[in-house]
């Protein structure tokens, strides 16, 4: 649609100042936002055409609008200008990711809660993908007769365990045998590689001891698949109860569509490279009507990591909002580069390992 630059200028000038204020907008707000430079009586012609074209919407009877979903969506497209961040705000983020990652999973959860409070809005974090995260240690633990516990720990520090049921006692014997296969097989192996094919090529070459250990390696596999899930740390979803978008059915709605993670996670995860906006009404979420996700990737190394993102009302200040999302995913991104330490490990077939 071909609306010339005077009706854009009209309809940025409309969400820019609802963004800010909450309230309609009326034609002597947008006169003043152009400086005057247009009449009253054309902005009023201007208005009445973008409501015709389904880009405003006016809730009362008033002269005032509001953007509807479609006229937020051509701002966020084509008319955003992004508000460049100040020094004080890179400072605040740069001492954030300052340290050492000794745990990544607590700096997905510290990053969350840094964003959340410098966006007053709710802030998530994924971890990465299932390709990235490697196998750091595993072991087989005996717990009582006839069960046994795999306990895998993954470079994202993620730690999983399963209970398994086994038809005879673990000995001291299979626990060393398993350790080796462990260390030998699966340790520094990304999670994605930790397929079924995989466990039966290793079973295969475990001799003797190959119908005994079997289940446990059965049990490793399930576990790497849960590992390998991506987890989401949240934080910020009391900022929401302060706002007057969120009252009523709709703050419980979206509260219980948060606390399930797992949609949200994928919601992250299905968009790749740059930022993104998704709005409420666009998605198959009746949860987040009148709300949007604004989401972005960070990288490790140079492949694409987990997501970063906040929820907010549709009227919330993207300008300058996406900047500071940049900016996180870029210093998230490098700090976990330095923890994860991509190295090239070989793990063709190896000699039998018994």
């Amino acid at each position: 649609m071909d609306l010339g630059e005077r009706k854009l200028q009209v309809l940025a000038a409309i969400v820019e100042g609802y963004i800010t204020t909450g309230e309609p907008v009326g034609s002597r707000a947008v006169q003043e936002a152009l400086d005057k430079v247009v009449s009253s009586a054309t902005i009023r012609n201007d208005m009445a055409e973008l409501s015709e074209l389904g880009l405003l919407e006016q809730p009362h009877a008033s002269a005032g609008r509001i953007p509807s979903l479609a006229g937020y969506r051509l701002y966020i497209d084509k008319l955003l200008s992004p508000q460049p961040l100040s020094k004080e705000d890179r400072k605040a983020i740069d001492a954030m990711f300052a340290g050492p990652v000794d745990d990544p999973q607590r700096t997905l959860k510290t990053a969350s809660q840094a964003l959340a409070q410098m966006t007053q809005l709710v802030a998530m974090s994924t971890s990465p993908s299932a390709d990235l995260a490697r196998v750091m240690h595993c072991e087989v633990i005996p717990v009582g007769r006839g069960n046994a516990a795999i306990v895998l720990l993954t470079s994202g520090g993620v730690m999983k365990s399963r209970l398994i049921r086994t038809t005879f006692d673990l000995t001291p014997e299979m626990r060393e045998v398993f350790a080796r296969v462990a260390d030998a097989e699966f340790k520094g192996r990304p999670l994605c590689d930790v397929t079924m094919p995989f466990i039966q090529t290793v079973a295969a070459r475990l001799g003797e001891y190959s119908l005994l250990l079997t289940p446990l390696l059965i049990g490793l596999y399930e576990t790497a698949q849960e590992a390998s899930e991506a987890s989401i740390a949240m934080d910020g979803q009391a900022n929401l109860l302060v706002l007057p978008e969120y009252v009523g059915l709709r703050a419980h709605a979206l509260m219980e569509y948060l606390a399930g993670g797992n949609h949200l996670a994928r919601l992250l995860l299905n968009h790749h490279g740059g930022v993104h906006v998704v709005l409420g009404g666009e998605s198959s979420q009746p949860a987040l009507d009148g709300s949007s996700v604004v989401m972005t990737r960070y990288n490790i190394g140079s492949r694409e990591g987990g997501a970063l993102g906040v929820i907010g009302p549709t009227r919330m200040n993207y300008a300058k909002i996406i900047p500071s999302l940049e900016y996180f995913a870029v210093q998230l991104g490098r700090l976990l580069s330095e923890a994860w330490g991509e190295d090239d490990q070989d793990h063709s077939d190896k000699n039998d390992i018994r």
